[in-house]
């Protein structure tokens, strides 16, 4: 362990069928598969600029793929590839903060690659803002949140929670209210997820590719 701030990078393997399955209305799975694949890449290139962390990524599907992927950092460091265990995404998360936590890690901050756009500096923002309050979210449009930082643990705010629902969020700050932690919201954004996410990544990376410019060319290569 080389610092007291951990990022943890959820993310799955890109296998067909199994990813962006909610994309399936719009794409084939090869493509949502590949625009995945894209969110990845730009989600470690991402992760690859932030310093003063260790960063972990928790892999669903298999961790051969994410080992291939990660490479020696400029820092000398290397992301640590670890297998998500538990049967739902709230038992995941409180399963990979509760380990982090044991390590020592003092400030903890988990992301997915459905918003790899987002850039290592809101990543910043969400570890600065731990040191006066408790739980740092950054807000997604459709009701969930696309990051989450804790500075101790409160297993509670995984329990309970219908995942992948427009509730996500409403109800975590309910447990975070009763709980009486000190909350910060980041600034809102959206998921890749839905077929109207897609449309509206199109049109955002036309004008700025460079923001994700793996999921850029992954949309290019699908529209030529």
């Amino acid at each position: 362990m080389s610092g007291s701030r951990a990022l943890l990078v959820f993310a799955k393997t890109p296998k067909p069928g199994k990813v962006k399955t909610r994309l399936l209305a719009a794409v084939s799975a090869e493509v949502a598969a590949a625009l995945h694949e894209g969110c990845i890449a730009d989600t470690l290139r991402l992760v690859r600029k932030m310093r003063g962390c260790d960063v972990f990524m928790f892999a669903a599907g298999g961790t051969g793929y994410f080992r291939k992927l990660v490479k020696k950092r400029e820092s000398g460091e290397r992301l640590r590839v670890m297998p998500q265990h538990g049967t739902e995404l709230g038992a995941r998360m409180e399963n990979a903060f509760r380990k982090c936590f044991a390590m020592g890690y003092r400030e903890v901050v988990v992301i997915g690659t459905d918003t790899p756009w987002m850039g290592a500096e809101r990543v910043r923002k969400a570890f600065a803002e731990l040191k006066a309050n408790d739980v740092v979210i950054g807000p997604a449009e459709d009701g969930g949140y696309y990051l989450l930082g804790m500075r101790k643990f409160a297993p509670g705010i995984f329990r309970g929670i219908p995942w992948s629902t427009e509730r996500v969020l409403e109800l975590t700050l309910k447990v975070i209210v009763r709980g009486k932690l000190r909350g910060k919201l980041l600034r809102r954004d959206f998921d890749l997820d839905r077929p109207v996410d897609l449309k509206r990544a199109k049109r955002m990376l036309k004008r700025r590719p460079r923001v994700a410019p793996a999921l850029a060319a992954a949309i290019g290569r699908a529209w030529n």
